[in-house]
């Protein structure tokens, strides 16, 4: 009898044996064919063509090389900062004023040195829109980044699904007194701020831009538009005389011109800032000289 039952629990750890290695290998192989769709599904990529389309800011650059001009002399011509002509060539847009300012910089630019102005523009707002879009993608990465590979060493830690940092000692000793040293010191600096930045805006010139007509047009036309636009607080004159314009600060106006050189003075002033002032140089031609020619 007992024979028989050794016999038996033998068999029984045979048998218990067995089914562990099949569950094994049954294990190994459904890991294998996991790891092998995963393989798969990272080897499949789709082909994009990428475009050879130079940026805007190349365009402008070579265009302006072929003319065999400087930055200086085209900001010089157009009446337009150099610092803003060299970030439209650089692509670097946050050093611009505004939007409309820089679209009306560009298309200046663009017009001067012969190029689709409309092109340049569509351009810009592509790449404008492309930094943005960047911007945001590469601000969640960091943000992921550092949730999964800082937390610990950088003194943060996870609450619910959030990343809090630990307060410090410095933190846990900061008084109310403290506090209030702070809050009056920080309202102390923005008044300063602010009220540098509006002795700045009522000081400095206000923007003007021209666009009709060009620069030393030669015409025999006996009248001229003139239009542009400028600061909606800015007072506009030209040739000394008043012109009005409209809530955006657009202005349009019709001049007569005489026989041979006319002089141009288009000036933009606020109550107290300094004027800014662009002048138009425009040649009249008898028809019986162009005819002649």
């Amino acid at each position: 009898m007992k024979m028989k039952m050794k016999r038996r629990s033998l068999k029984r750890n045979q048998m218990n044996m067995k089914t562990k290695k099949k569950r094994r290998r049954k294990r190994m192989r459904a890991k294998i064919n996991r790891n092998k769709r995963d393989n798969k599904q990272m080897t499949k990529f789709k082909t994009k063509k990428i475009s050879s389309h130079a940026c805007l800011g190349e365009t402008l650059v070579s265009a302006r090389k072929k003319r065999e001009v400087s930055l200086r002399e085209v900001a010089r011509e157009l009446r337009i900062s150099e610092t803003y002509l060299r970030a439209l060539e650089s692509g670097d847009y946050g050093k611009l004023p505004g939007d409309i300012y820089a679209r009306n910089f560009l298309k200046s630019y663009a017009r001067w040195l012969n190029l689709d102005w409309k092109q340049s523009l569509a351009d810009y707002s592509l790449e404008v829109q492309l930094h943005t879009q960047t911007s945001k993608a590469l601000d969640k990465t960091l943000d992921k980044t550092l949730y999964k590979t800082q937390g610990s060493k950088s003194g943060l830690m996870s609450v619910g699904a959030r990343l809090v940092r630990r307060p410090s000692r410095l933190a846990l000793s900061f008084t109310p007194r403290l506090f209030r040293q702070a809050f009056v010191g920080v309202l102390a600096a923005l008044l300063l701020v602010y009220l540098g930045g509006k002795v700045r805006a009522i000081f400095s010139p206000p923007l003007l831009f021209v666009e009709p007509p060009a620069i030393d047009l030669v015409t025999d036309e006996r009248t001229i538009v003139v239009s542009g636009q400028a600061d909606r607080q800015a007072s506009l004159l030209i040739n000394g005389q008043p012109v009005l314009s409209d809530d955006n600060g657009h202005f349009t106006e019709v001049l007569d011109l005489a026989d041979g050189t006319n002089l141009i003075e288009i000036a933009a002033q606020k109550k107290h800032s300094q004027p800014n002032q662009v002048t138009r140089k425009i040649v009249v031609q008898a028809d019986e000289i162009l005819t002649e020619e």
